[in-house]
């Protein structure tokens, strides 16, 4: 590499734009503190500040980023320790975190290629019919998994698994449609469905304790399904058929494997899998959060003897 060129990526515009969010962030921790402001806001500020610009442009990996907030935290002593890790504290945390865990275990077992070549002997190889598989499954999925991140993280190296599985290689246009319109299909309509997100239950709670108005189950699917849920599937299918339309490699398609049932780890897996959606489903008879359930499966998935 030449001096220039090394020159050159050493003051790129990422990199400049840290260097000028520290400068900035050090400016406001060293200047004396202006009169009416609290210093240790100004200090928590100052890092929210040059965290953000890190994580916005790469220069580091996102999880050194988010472990380098922590330890500036409270070496800075921006807040007490229960505030800065009151993260780890929260349900969502780890139901986010099991689902990454499960994600992993159904990539690694095999369980995901064996679910996406059932769903293109159900579907075909047609990207119109698979856009909408993926779509239905989201939305299915959204009635019995009561977390977006968690189905997403659960789903992904299913969609991933289809996409190898047709010919799509990462960053094609196909592979980036199917993948869209299982996180947007997963996501958005079930916001139609009361249980099935945390801002709707945030949404029912405050609505219970400071305005007396219950929320039924039936009366808000009715209300809102046909427009946030059908109508807003219809959209996304379309955008993502005008945007990422592809087409499938037939040679892919009409490539067989050996069915991956035939090893333990996924007869194992799906075992867990059914277990963990029977209580998330009837979550309402024993009254264990979700979040639990979800660690619990990452936990036995995680022990040795599942392979």
């Amino acid at each position: 590499m030449t001096p220039d060129r090394s020159l050159a990526s050493l003051w790129s515009l990422p990199r400049v734009i840290v260097l000028g969010a520290a400068l900035v962030s050090l400016a406001l921790i060293i200047m004396p503190t202006p009169a009416g402001l609290d210093a240790t806001a100004i200090r928590g500020g100052a890092l929210v500040l040059v965290t953000i610009a890190v994580f916005a442009t790469g220069v580091l990996p996102e999880a050194l980023t988010a472990l380098a907030f922590f330890a500036l935290a409270m070496l800075l002593s921006v807040a007490p320790t229960s505030v800065v890790f009151a993260g780890f504290t929260s349900t969502a945390f780890w139901l986010v975190f099991s689902g990454l865990v499960i994600g992993v275990a159904v990539d690694r077992t095999g369980l995901g290629v064996r679910l996406a070549d059932t769903i293109i002997r159900r579907l075909g190889s047609d990207y119109a019919r698979l856009v909408a598989g993926m779509i239905a499954v989201g939305i299915l999925m959204a009635f019995v998994m009561p977390s977006t991140m968690g189905r997403i993280m659960l789903l992904i190296p299913i969609v991933t698994a289809l996409a190898d599985r047709i010919g799509f290689a990462p960053g094609s246009r196909g592979r980036t449609g199917l993948v869209l319109a299982m996180a947007c299909g997963t996501w958005m309509p079930s916001a139609a469905i009361l249980p099935a997100n945390v801002p709707n239950m945030v949404l029912a709670g405050v609505a219970e304790t400071l305005f007396d108005t219950h929320f039924t189950y039936g009366s808000y699917i009715l209300l809102h399904f046909p427009a946030t849920g059908i109508a807003k599937a219809l959209l996304i299918f379309l955008l993502v058929m005008v945007m990422f339309r592809d087409t499938p490699n037939a040679e892919v398609v009409a490539d067989d494997r050996d069915d991956p049932t035939a090893s333990s780890p996924v007869r194992l897996l799906s075992v867990i899998l059914v277990c963990t959606l029977g209580l998330w489903v009837t979550d309402f008879l024993h009254g264990i959060s979700p979040a639990w359930i979800a660690l619990g499966a990452a936990v036995i998935c995680l022990m040795p003897f599942t392979g």
